[in-house]
């Protein structure tokens, strides 16, 4: 039998952007994935610094974007195990 999934369809942007360490002072390029469209190079600049939070590495430039849809799926059991419970009138998740 097969076994049932959740899925979700989700844009994500990859951007190549130029980084810095701030412990060597070296710049690298890496290609980052990361969840959502944006309209322009600042938000999306905003959204890579924030995920960059806490870490050595600091976004100084994008580079480059791409845009694509990628269908994400767990299996039903994973997802109990994961989820969190949410009120259906507020989408808040159940304390």
């Amino acid at each position: 039998m097969r076994e049932k999934m959740v899925t979700r369809s989700m844009k994500v942007t990859n951007a190549q952007a130029l980084l810095v360490n701030l412990e060597t002072q070296e710049t690298v390029t890496q290609t980052i994935a990361i969840p959502n469209v944006y309209k322009d190079d600042k938000a999306l600049m905003k959204a890579l610094t924030k995920s960059f939070e806490g870490s050595a590495l600091k976004p100084v430039h994008v580079l480059s974007t791409s845009v694509e849809e990628k269908l994400y799926g767990m299996s039903e059991k994973t997802f109990l195990e994961m989820a969190k419970e949410l009120d259906p009138e507020t989408r808040k998740p159940i304390a």
